[in-house]
């Protein structure tokens, strides 16, 4: 989900903790805790763990004249490496800007051989902008083992910031990992709760619990994405895939997310105040009922009408990324 839902879902879920509203209702910026708990996984993520992670292996190209073949070799000697190696081999897929700023776009297939197909020039809105001669020219190279990507098929690459592969070896396969370093250890439900630890220790429990609980509310918002978290690390090593019900970038749910966490803040200033006046049933009905009812239905007819085959990801996934952080900007 993007920042500003994860951030009143953070306050939303901290508006349940008993006390909580009488101190905001007194003065106090209590829920602004949970607020911030709940950008908190994000922020360490791209504001810190993609710059402790260095490539091992970064694939060179011209972007006016690409070589596939010489693009799917240099990943297939990634492969190769990670065959023989014992840790992750972390391979960096660069998007690629001409002079005049156009994107050569670029697709890598894995399986049991890297191909690599060389796309248009294209905008930074992933436009088609001019052909080359180098459009649709393919590079093949077969690879010792079978590559599994986490989710997909394969990665595509174009005018957002390049993706990293963590390419490891696991019982006759090599399991390759989109962005290896997000959601990762920043979004684990047990760093979450000895982050909250630390901070009643230091400072004061209900402190802990707010940024507790916004952190929580973030994770298991991500959860209804498609790439997931590592919910348990360090117990945990990979992440678990989410439900699949949303990208992260669309506007509908995030739109829902946030109208919804607003009603139930309001509610709960009401509720716990000294004369409410809200009906629980009256505001379900006509805030949260009828209006999901028909942006619902708006959104599935949505989809339906602009669904496409799900066998490549990295354009899309590199954009909302450039959404919930900066990925994008560069």
């Amino acid at each position: 989900m993007k920042g500003l839902a994860h951030f009143v879902s953070g306050i939303a879920a901290a508006s349940f903790v008993p006390g909580v509203v009488q101190l905001s209702a007194a003065g106090g910026f209590p829920l602004l805790l949970a607020g911030l708990g709940a950008m908190l996984p994000d922020v360490l993520d791209f504001r810190l763990a993609r710059f402790l992670q260095r490539p091992h292996v970064e694939v060179r190209l011209d972007p006016e004249r690409p070589d596939p073949q010489a693009m799917a070799e240099q990943i297939g000697t990634a492969v190769q490496r990670a065959v023989e190696a014992t840790a992750p081999v972390i391979l960096q897929l660069p998007a690629a800007r001409t002079p005049t700023g156009l994107w050569r776009q670029y697709t890598v297939y894995w399986g049991t051989d890297v191909r690599v197909r060389i796309g248009p020039l294209v905008s930074t809105s992933r436009t088609p902008a001019r052909s080359t001669a180098a459009d649709d020219q393919e590079g093949v190279v077969p690879v010792a083992q079978p590559v599994e990507l986490d989710y997909g098929r394969a990665v595509q690459v174009d005018a957002f910031g390049g993706p990293t592969i963590a390419l490891q070896s696991r019982s006759g396969a090599v399991g390759a990992t989109f962005l290896p370093w997000h959601r990762a250890w920043s979004h684990s439900l047990l760093l979450a709760a000895a982050l909250a630890l630390g901070i009643a220790v230091v400072s004061h429990p209900l402190h802990g619990v707010l940024v507790g609980v916004g952190a929580i509310a973030h994770i298991l918002g991500d959860q209804l994405g498609h790439m997931g978290s590592n919910l348990f690390w360090p117990l945990t090593r990979r992440r678990t895939r989410g439900l699949g019900l949303f990208h992260s970038g669309e506007a509908l749910p995030n739109l829902l997310t946030v109208w919804l966490g607003t009603l139930l803040v309001v509610y709960n200033l009401d509720h716990y105040s000294a004369s409410p006046v809200l009906r629980p049933l009256a505001l379900f009905a006509l805030g949260v009922a009828l209006p999901w009812a028909i942006l619902a239905g708006v959104w599935h007819w949505h989809r339906r009408g602009t669904r496409q085959d799900r066998t490549s990801l990295g354009a899309e996934e590199l954009e909302e990324m450039s959404v919930e952080g900066d990925l994008g900007s560069e």
